[in-house]
């Protein structure tokens, strides 16, 4: 049996702590960062994700096989590209016009957002996972053969998430391309959507 990878969760909010909390009871890894310094999330860190590794946003990158942006989406143009060179990257942003202000900033008719997540990171692969359920239905739901939609371009990659996916537990659930993404975005017809496989394809059918 392969060992687990390292899992990086770059933001700390409910989204990141969330995902490390089901990550460290699935035995992976974690190293999660926030937007403050290492012991200004500590706390909050040792209460709902009990067991992952506090780090500048940095070390989260270099000691982490896969990433997850779990940021506002205004805030991934401000990380480094280059130092993501490489890395499987798991999108679990999304758009909120409190947050991102001005909604012709991060959208147009003719991209998704995760297309302009892999042109920012060029030289990254990125996945798209994770974004379409709160997080309280992320934290409510495993194990109950939940779907868990998932987009990307590389093959390699995605059955490297489909396998995150899995341990989370959830079921994978491959939607296509990352220009196929549109119904996993805020007004799409899978964002907010906690169901199965089969409620799922129903959704889509429409």
């Amino acid at each position: 049996m392969m060992s687990k990878l390292t899992i990086g969760i770059i933001g700390a909010g409910k989204l990141g702590m969330t995902l490390a909390k089901l990550g460290i009871d699935a035995g992976y890894t974690i190293n999660i960062s926030g937007s403050k310094a290492p012991e200004k999330i500590d706390l909050s860190v040792s209460v709902l994700a009990k067991g992952a590794n506090t780090m500048l946003t940095k070390d989260v990158i270099e000691n982490s096989d896969v990433i997850i942006l779990a940021l506002p989406l205004s805030k991934y143009h401000l990380l480094d590209s280059k130092l993501l060179k490489d890395k499987i990257v798991i999108d679990a942003m999304n758009y909120w016009w409190e947050i991102d202000g001005d909604e012709s900033q991060y959208y147009d008719e003719k991209t998704t957002s995760s297309e302009n997540v892999q042109k920012y990171f060029a030289e990254s692969i990125i996945i798209k996972a994770f974004n379409h359920m709160g997080y309280h239905d992320l934290a409510a739901t495993t194990g109950k053969n939940q779907a868990m939609v998932y987009a990307g371009n590389n093959q390699e990659a995605l059955e490297k998430v489909a396998e995150i996916i899995k341990d989370f537990g959830f079921v994978p659930y491959y939607l296509g391309t990352l220009d196929q993404t549109n119904p996993l975005q805020p007004h799409g017809s899978l964002f907010g959507v906690s169901a199965d496989v089969t409620e799922v394809e129903k959704i889509l059918s429409k």
